[in-house]
């Protein structure tokens, strides 16, 4: 299974080509496009192609076979297939499949053999080449058909449902019952004997009886007798010949499948047409009266996955809706292994096929074979090879240890000298300038009640940034502290006690960190311990033990 598929669509005056690919369960439409076919070709390379087979160059046969192990069942195939092509005088290129519904406990398989006309396949093949592609694969319209149904139509277990795609040169149909393949068949014929007509009553080319016929021609029932113009009245009377053609052709593969499957009580649920057949006004409705079920023109495109597909490719194939089903089934079968297969090959592409899954391995078993030989007697020199080159890179590994552990060492005695220094720095400058702010705060906010006894430098121990060691025991840092001692006497007549709240709550606003000692009684004493190096903290955390603290406490 291939989770890449192309598929190209050659059975009009334009081809098709549409590349998509496996997405889960679901099918997801990469490029699609359309070009003449008289003379041009696709934009870009065609690359693998399913290419689709209908009208006179594809016949499908039904053959009834005993149950048999399925290489018996292939020589059954060929003598069959070998004897039609003796008969025809041209050779053939064929491929079956066993029909879906045939019947089990019967004895019997049907099987579903497909035949096509070898130096027609060949003409396709050299054109896809000259596309800048390979046609891997020849598959019946009316398979694409059905395999596009199995992905994106309204799939009802119990609702046989007629599939038509109505093409400029032929018919493809099929009949489902549930998800169960019944019959399918390709008749000739298709819109251009709605040109030749039109054609012979106007006198005009083919290019001009298309135009006509796609401007004025309507099918519809209930416009007969009500026509716009006398032109569209014309042109409606010049196909009254011909247009039954396409109830017949329908009529007769119901009939076919009837005797077929030897069930005389299918019932028609619904017939889904698509196809260029689709866009002549009021063929829906032209077909419902002859079939007796309700005919609705199938899009399947609304199912397909579009996000992958570039603008103007979405664009181009939601344009060309139900005449994109066969390159949409196509693109789809060698994605699904669930999906019906009937693949064509010619010849040429049988050879070079079986040369890949054959005679390749062969091959490719002898080189393995030679490459083990070779590896057995090189295996001893790469071994010695590896431990040397092992050695050498070991070798510089180490050289690049040793000089990263020596820059390592002489960073950690460049941190240790700066540190020192850093030391002796903040042992100088602390004392100064502690003692600095701190008179510039006393002057300021000093009250005549209290009064200074000494102010001075000390390293004491900070224990308000006190932390707990692994051992139980508290490490109390030291740092260079400012202390002030005083006294104060009640001079103004207020109590000391709310003076000094007062000129402390001064203090703190200044000081980084103020820790006070106060002795009550006759004199009244306090001391101030000022912090200079203390980082407050921010909002809702602690500030002792900090790591700035602890850093400026070493």
């Amino acid at each position: 299974m291939a989770s890449k598929g192309t598929g190209l669509d050659l059975s009009g005056r334009v081809g098709r080509l549409l590349t998509g690919r496996k997405k889960g369960m679901a099918f997801q439409v990469l490029h699609y496009e359309e070009f003449p076919l008289d003379q041009g070709q696709p934009s870009v390379p065609v690359g693998k192609a399913y290419v689709g087979l209908t009208g006179r160059d594809l016949t499908l046969k039904y053959t009834k076979v005993p149950q048999v192990p399925d290489w018996q069942l292939h020589r059954l195939i060929d003598f069959e297939v070998q004897e039609i092509a003796t008969q025809a005088k041209n050779p053939l290129s064929s491929d079956y499949n066993l029909l879906p519904g045939s019947e089990p406990g019967s004895g019997e398989d049907t099987i579903l053999l497909a035949l096509a006309k070898t130096d027609s396949l060949n003409e396709v093949v050299d054109r896809v080449r000259s596309w800048r592609g390979e046609a891997i694969a020849f598959t019946p319209n009316a398979v694409a058909l059905y395999n596009a149904f199995l992905m994106a139509g309204p799939v009802d277990e119990d609702a046989v449902r007629f599939l038509a795609w109505i093409g400029e040169t032929s018919l493809d149909l099929a009949l489902v019952q549930g998800t169960t393949l019944l019959f399918a068949r390709n008749v000739s014929g298709g819109l251009k004997v709605l040109d030749d007509a039109i054609g012979s009553a106007f006198n005009v080319r083919e290019e001009r009886a298309r135009r006509i016929r796609a401007e004025l021609l309507s099918l519809d029932p209930a416009q007969m007798g009500k026509f716009g113009s006398s032109q569209e009245e014309k042109v409606a009377h010049s196909v009254q010949g011909v247009v039954g053609q396409f109830q017949a052709g329908m009529r007769s593969t119901v009939a076919f499948c009837q005797s077929q499957t030897g069930n005389r009580e299918i019932k028609i649920s619904e017939v889904l047409l698509c196809g260029p057949g689709a866009k002549v006004r009021g063929m829906d409705r032209f077909l419902e009266r002859s079939m007796g079920a309700p005919v609705r023109i199938w899009n399947p495109v609304s199912e397909i996955d579009l996000s992958a597909c570039p603008p103007e490719d979405a664009q181009a194939l939601e344009a060309a809706g139900p005449m994109s089903v066969i390159a949409l089934g196509l693109s789809m079968t060698p994605c699904f292994d669930e999906l019906y297969s009937i693949e064509i090959l010619p010849e040429s592409v049988r050879r070079k096929r079986r040369f890949m899954e054959r005679t390749v391995w062969n091959i490719a078993a002898a080189v393995l074979l030679l490459a083990s030989l070779g590896f057995f007697f090189l295996r001893a020199k790469e071994r010695s090879l590896t431990y040397q080159s092992l050695a050498r890179k070991l070798g510089g590994r180490a050289k690049v240890a040793l000089s990263l552990h020596q820059k390592t060492s002489e960073l950690i005695q460049n941190n240790n000298k700066a540190r020192e220094k850093l030391e002796a720095m903040e042992a100088l400058l602390v004392p100064l300038h502690g003692a600095v702010r701190d008179l510039r705060s006393l002057r300021a906010h000093l009250p005549l009640d209290l009064w200074l006894r000494t102010i001075r430098s000390e390293y004491a121990a900070a224990d308000w940034l006190a932390t707990s060691k692994g051992t139980g025991r508290r490490r109390v840092p030291k740092r260079n502290l400012i202390r002030t001692d005083g006294r104060g006497k009640p001079i103004s007549g207020r109590p000391l006690e709310t003076v000094y709240a007062e000129f402390k709550r001064a203090m703190d606003a200044e000081v980084p960190f103020l820790r006070d000692t106060v002795t009550q009684g006759k004199p009244f004493r306090f001391t101030l311990q000022s912090d200079y190096l203390f980082v407050k903290p921010a909002a809702g955390s602690s500030g002792e033990g900090t790591d700035e603290n602890q850093r400026a406490g070493k």
